[in-house]
């Protein structure tokens, strides 16, 4: 479980939207695949100034130990990098203690209720493509925010790095709409020497089938390619948890007469989707992003 330049780059966005809280609960203990002066550049790149605080080197997570082995390179902890964006209090969940996680809960089953909305903002470091039941893990997150928090989570999409989950990003886009999210940005990212970044575009129309067959695309065309979705979710004052959602192809009329109007909402919200740097045309023509139903092409990490 980690965060890369790329996904900090994401956070940093999300704090220059709307400024994270002073706690913040992270689910597993973070390696930040990233130095102090790296953690400097990001902030300062998307105009932020980073607050001064003290700099802890991650002797704890198991990653951070592989990369100081690999390549002498010391990883800030995650506590440093959210205290430079001004936050105060780090707390951690996981199934045990391992990697020093505060707070102690197993996500396969139902929190307990002393949990429930108790959280303004929680971040998920690829623990959902990690569990047995991530249906489970969605619904947990969801009860643990109080009205009006978020949910920033990441997670691998492909057959790399031990995923026991792999789940398509409208499987998750569908289960805020249908629980009446304030709003829902999914981001699909295209490892390889360079990311690929693509926004999941869904418009309000009875044919709307987006994306069934995405990993499956990316994956045949960049056999080496790691795929990952990044979620930013904002829940709203009368958002529920337990609501199933049913794919588009099978879904009923009732379904349909809530789903658009819960679509409506979250394509009326504020936040943008981000856009990166775009390559120039001779670049564009010798790396071609995937063209996709459903997903525009937002930019690419270097």
């Amino acid at each position: 479980m980690g965060i890369t330049p790329q996904h900090a780059t994401m956070i940093i966005r999300e704090h220059l939207y709307k400024a994270l809280p002073e706690t913040i609960c992270l689910i597993g203990r973070q390696c930040m695949f990233f130095d102090y002066e790296t953690a400097l550049h990001l902030c300062r790149k998307e105009g932020f100034e980073p607050h001064s605080c003290d700099v802890n080197i991650d002797r704890q997570t198991n990653e951070a130990k592989i990369i100081k082995t690999q390549s002498n390179k010391d990883c800030i902890t995650d506590e440093t990098f959210f205290k430079m964006l001004g936050v105060k209090n780090i707390q951690a969940i996981d199934i045990s203690d391992y990697e020093g996680a505060e707070i102690i809960l197993d996500l396969n089953k139902p929190i307990p209720p002393a949990f429930e909305s108790t959280v303004d903002f929680i971040f998920g470091g690829s623990v959902c493509d990690n569990v047995f039941d991530p249906a489970m893990y969605l619904k947990n997150v969801n009860r643990l925010l109080k009205p009006g928090g978020r949910l920033l989570d990441q997670n691998v999409a492909s057959v790399h790095y031990r995923a026991y989950a792999i789940l398509p990003p409208p499987w998750y886009f569908d289960y805020f709409v249908v629980n009446r999210f304030g709003d829902c940005k999914i981001y699909v990212f295209e490892v390889l020497n360079y990311w690929n970044i693509y926004a999941l575009e869904v418009f309000p129309n009875e044919n709307i089938g987006v994306g069934c067959g995405l990993i499956e695309n990316f994956v045949s065309d960049s056999v080496d390619a790691v795929i990952g979705v990044f979620i930013i979710a904002e829940k709203d004052r009368d958002s529920t948890w337990q609501v199933t959602p049913t794919q588009d192809a099978y879904r009923s009329e009732e379904e349909w007469r809530t789903y658009f109007p819960n679509l409506s909402k979250i394509r009326a919200s504020s936040r943008p989707f981000w856009t990166f740097k775009m390559p120039e045309q001779e670049e564009l023509l010798r790396l071609p992003p995937k063209n996709i139903p459903g997903y525009r092409f937002v930019g690419r990490f270097f």
